[in-house]
Protein backbone atom coordinates (compact mmCIF):
# COMPACT_ATOMS: atom_id res chain seq x y z
CA UNK A 1 0.00 0.00 0.00
CA UNK A 2 1.72 3.19 -1.18
CA UNK A 3 1.50 6.27 0.99
CA UNK A 4 2.22 9.82 -0.12
CA UNK A 5 3.61 12.60 2.07
CA UNK A 6 0.31 14.41 1.89
CA UNK A 7 -1.57 11.28 2.93
CA UNK A 8 0.78 10.66 5.83
CA UNK A 9 0.50 14.24 7.05
CA UNK A 10 -3.30 14.16 6.66
CA UNK A 11 -3.52 10.96 8.73
CA UNK A 12 -1.25 12.50 11.37
CA UNK A 13 -3.43 15.61 11.55
CA UNK A 14 -6.61 13.51 11.73
CA UNK A 15 -5.14 11.40 14.54
CA UNK A 16 -4.15 14.50 16.49
CA UNK A 17 -7.65 15.97 16.05
CA UNK A 18 -9.23 12.69 17.09
CA UNK A 19 -7.05 12.59 20.22
CA UNK A 20 -8.19 16.09 21.15
CA UNK A 21 -11.86 15.18 20.65
CA UNK A 22 -11.44 12.05 22.81
CA UNK A 23 -9.92 14.13 25.63
CA UNK A 24 -12.83 16.58 25.38
CA UNK A 25 -15.34 13.71 25.52
CA UNK A 26 -16.79 14.23 22.04
CA UNK A 27 -15.74 10.83 20.68
CA UNK A 28 -15.16 7.41 22.13
CA UNK A 29 -11.62 6.13 22.49
CA UNK A 30 -12.36 2.91 20.59
CA UNK A 31 -11.64 3.43 16.88
CA UNK A 32 -9.96 1.33 14.27
CA UNK A 33 -7.40 3.97 13.19
CA UNK A 34 -5.76 5.12 16.41
CA UNK A 35 -2.01 5.82 16.61
CA UNK A 36 0.72 6.49 14.07
CA UNK A 37 2.35 4.06 11.68
CA UNK A 38 6.11 3.69 11.48
CA UNK A 39 6.11 5.38 8.08
CA UNK A 40 4.25 8.39 9.44
CA UNK A 41 6.74 8.78 12.27
CA UNK A 42 9.68 8.45 9.87
CA UNK A 43 8.19 11.11 7.58
CA UNK A 44 7.93 13.50 10.51
CA UNK A 45 11.54 12.75 11.52
CA UNK A 46 12.69 13.28 7.93
CA UNK A 47 10.96 16.67 7.78
CA UNK A 48 12.53 17.67 11.09
CA UNK A 49 15.97 16.58 9.79
CA UNK A 50 15.57 18.67 6.64
CA UNK A 51 14.57 21.72 8.67
CA UNK A 52 17.56 21.27 10.99
CA UNK A 53 19.92 20.87 8.02
CA UNK A 54 18.72 24.25 6.79
CA UNK A 55 18.63 25.99 10.18
CA UNK A 56 21.99 24.98 11.69
CA UNK A 57 24.29 26.50 9.01
CA UNK A 58 22.17 29.66 9.03
CA UNK A 59 22.45 29.87 12.82
CA UNK A 60 26.23 29.40 12.71
CA UNK A 61 26.57 32.14 10.09
CA UNK A 62 24.50 34.52 12.19
CA UNK A 63 26.58 33.84 15.30
CA UNK A 64 29.84 34.51 13.41
CA UNK A 65 28.47 37.83 12.17
CA UNK A 66 27.22 38.68 15.67
CA UNK A 67 30.65 37.92 17.17
CA UNK A 68 32.41 40.15 14.63
CA UNK A 69 29.89 42.93 15.29
CA UNK A 70 30.42 42.57 19.03
CA UNK A 71 34.19 42.98 18.63
CA UNK A 72 33.69 46.02 16.40
CA UNK A 73 31.33 47.50 19.00
CA UNK A 74 33.91 46.94 21.74
CA UNK A 75 36.55 48.78 19.72
CA UNK A 76 34.13 51.60 18.90
CA UNK A 77 33.37 52.03 22.62
CA UNK A 78 37.09 52.21 23.42
CA UNK A 79 37.71 54.74 20.62
CA UNK A 80 34.87 56.90 21.98
CA UNK A 81 36.28 56.75 25.52
CA UNK A 82 39.80 57.49 24.26
CA UNK A 83 38.58 60.48 22.22
CA UNK A 84 36.89 61.84 25.37
CA UNK A 85 40.23 61.50 27.20
CA UNK A 86 41.96 63.24 24.27
CA UNK A 87 39.50 66.16 24.45
CA UNK A 88 40.04 66.55 28.22
CA UNK A 89 43.85 66.41 27.92
CA UNK A 90 44.31 67.89 24.42
CA UNK A 91 46.45 64.82 23.65
CA UNK A 92 46.58 61.10 24.31
CA UNK A 93 48.36 60.93 27.68
CA UNK A 94 51.09 58.44 28.52
CA UNK A 95 48.68 57.07 31.16
CA UNK A 96 46.01 56.34 28.52
CA UNK A 97 45.58 52.65 29.45
CA UNK A 98 45.07 53.56 33.12
CA UNK A 99 42.47 56.17 32.19
CA UNK A 100 40.74 53.72 29.82
CA UNK A 101 40.56 51.16 32.63
CA UNK A 102 38.60 53.64 34.74
CA UNK A 103 36.40 54.88 31.84
CA UNK A 104 35.74 51.46 30.23
CA UNK A 105 36.41 48.89 32.99
CA UNK A 106 34.63 46.00 31.25
CA UNK A 107 37.61 45.48 28.94
CA UNK A 108 41.18 44.37 29.55
CA UNK A 109 43.92 46.51 28.02
CA UNK A 110 47.37 45.49 26.93
CA UNK A 111 50.27 46.89 24.93
CA UNK A 112 50.96 43.40 23.58
CA UNK A 113 48.79 41.36 21.22
CA UNK A 114 45.07 40.84 21.77
CA UNK A 115 43.90 37.27 22.33
CA UNK A 116 40.15 37.86 22.80
CA UNK A 117 37.46 40.31 21.79
CA UNK A 118 37.45 41.78 25.33
CA UNK A 119 41.23 42.27 25.45
CA UNK A 120 42.07 45.49 23.65
CA UNK A 121 45.61 46.01 22.40
CA UNK A 122 46.46 49.73 22.74
CA UNK A 123 49.29 51.80 21.23
CA UNK A 124 49.23 55.59 21.34
CA UNK A 125 51.32 58.67 20.73
CA UNK A 126 50.18 62.14 21.80
CA UNK A 127 48.14 62.50 18.58
CA UNK A 128 47.44 58.95 17.37
CA UNK A 129 45.57 56.03 18.93
CA UNK A 130 45.73 52.49 17.55
CA UNK A 131 43.67 49.63 19.02
CA UNK A 132 43.07 46.02 18.06
CA UNK A 133 41.00 43.07 19.29
CA UNK A 134 41.07 39.43 18.17
CA UNK A 135 37.79 37.60 17.57
CA UNK A 136 38.60 34.04 18.64
CA UNK A 137 35.60 32.37 16.99
CA UNK A 138 36.03 33.88 13.54
CA UNK A 139 39.81 34.35 13.90
CA UNK A 140 39.76 37.94 12.65
CA UNK A 141 41.86 40.75 14.11
CA UNK A 142 39.75 43.95 14.03
CA UNK A 143 41.53 47.30 14.13
CA UNK A 144 40.76 50.98 14.68
CA UNK A 145 43.01 54.03 14.43
CA UNK A 146 42.32 57.62 15.43
CA UNK A 147 44.59 60.34 14.06
CA UNK A 148 44.44 63.89 15.42
CA UNK A 149 47.70 65.33 14.10
CA UNK A 150 47.56 68.43 11.91
CA UNK A 151 48.55 67.86 8.30
CA UNK A 152 47.56 64.18 8.44
CA UNK A 153 44.20 62.80 7.42
CA UNK A 154 42.42 63.18 10.74
CA UNK A 155 39.64 60.92 11.93
CA UNK A 156 38.95 57.32 12.83
CA UNK A 157 39.84 54.54 10.38
CA UNK A 158 38.75 50.93 10.66
CA UNK A 159 39.92 47.62 9.25
CA UNK A 160 41.13 44.09 9.95
CA UNK A 161 44.37 42.22 9.51
CA UNK A 162 43.79 40.64 6.10
CA UNK A 163 43.88 36.92 5.47
CA UNK A 164 46.96 35.68 3.64
CA UNK A 165 46.21 32.87 1.20
CA UNK A 166 42.87 32.17 2.90
CA UNK A 167 44.52 31.76 6.33
CA UNK A 168 43.55 34.18 9.11
CA UNK A 169 46.13 36.24 10.92
CA UNK A 170 47.50 34.46 14.00
CA UNK A 171 46.75 35.84 17.46
CA UNK A 172 50.37 36.99 17.86
CA UNK A 173 49.99 39.52 15.02
CA UNK A 174 46.84 41.12 16.45
CA UNK A 175 48.63 44.14 17.88
CA UNK A 176 47.65 47.78 17.84
CA UNK A 177 50.73 48.72 15.81
CA UNK A 178 49.29 46.76 12.86
CA UNK A 179 46.48 49.33 12.65
CA UNK A 180 48.82 51.86 11.05
CA UNK A 181 48.79 49.90 7.79
CA UNK A 182 45.53 47.93 7.89
CA UNK A 183 42.97 50.38 9.32
CA UNK A 184 42.05 52.42 6.23
CA UNK A 185 38.24 52.44 5.89
CA UNK A 186 36.02 55.22 7.23
CA UNK A 187 33.51 52.65 8.50
CA UNK A 188 33.78 49.04 9.56
CA UNK A 189 34.46 46.88 6.48
CA UNK A 190 32.62 43.65 5.87
CA UNK A 191 34.24 40.57 7.35
CA UNK A 192 36.94 38.93 5.23
CA UNK A 193 35.94 36.08 2.98
CA UNK A 194 36.77 32.59 4.11
CA UNK A 195 35.86 32.94 7.77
Amino acid sequence: MGMTWVGALARAAAALGRGRRVREGEESDVTGDSGFTLIELMVVLLIMGILMAIAIPTFLGVTSTANDTSTQSNLTNVVTAAKAIYVRSDSYPTTLMTKLKSDEPEFSYTSAGSATQDTISVAATTTTLEIAAYMTKTKVCWLAKDTNSPGATAGVKYGFVPFTGGVPAPVATCKATKASTDATATKWPTAPTGH
